[in-house]
């Protein structure tokens, strides 16, 4: 009867550290997404800062004609224009590599996230070897003892 509700008692405690473990994976599961949403967005970010520096590469190919044709104080003008686009650019370029860091930070996170809980899946493996452990020995103590 006692080594039954032991047995139950064991089995109970193996299956809440099991719930357990399953809800951690399903964590870690919901920040790989959460991390790689955070990731497309940043490609998304990147591919738009690109069209745009092919936007400004086509104005100042543009520019060049016009600095050909145009007179003197029209081209001063689209310089200036050019200039402000690249100032800019640059602008966009620095905010480009600040999500680009910012995603890196993210990463880093995420990986001290998965060696603490792989640490915690360990330990609760060994709880899980221990319990499972001490059964038998537990069984051997309630045997009837023969003379």
């Amino acid at each position: 009867m006692v080594q039954r509700i032991l047995q139950q008692q064991s089995m109970e405690q193996i299956a809440q550290q099991q719930q357990q473990i399953t809800q951690q994976q399903q964590q870690i599961t919901q920040e790989q997404q959460e991390i790689i949403e955070q990731q497309q967005i940043t490609q998304q970010e990147h591919i738009t800062k690109q069209q745009q520096q092919q936007q400004i590469a086509q104005y100042q190919q543009q520019f060049m004609q016009q600095q050909i044709t145009e007179e003197h104080q029209h081209i001063a003008q689209q310089q200036q224009k050019l200039a402000q686009r690249q100032e800019q650019l640059a602008k966009q370029q620095q905010e480009l590599a600040q999500n680009q860091q910012k995603i890196s930070e993210q990463q880093q996170e995420f990986a001290q996230r998965q060696q603490r809980i792989a640490q915690m899946q360990q330990q609760q493996m060994t709880e899980i070897l221990d319990i499972a452990g001490y059964m038998p020995e537990k069984m051997n103590d309630q045997a009837p003892k023969t003379i």
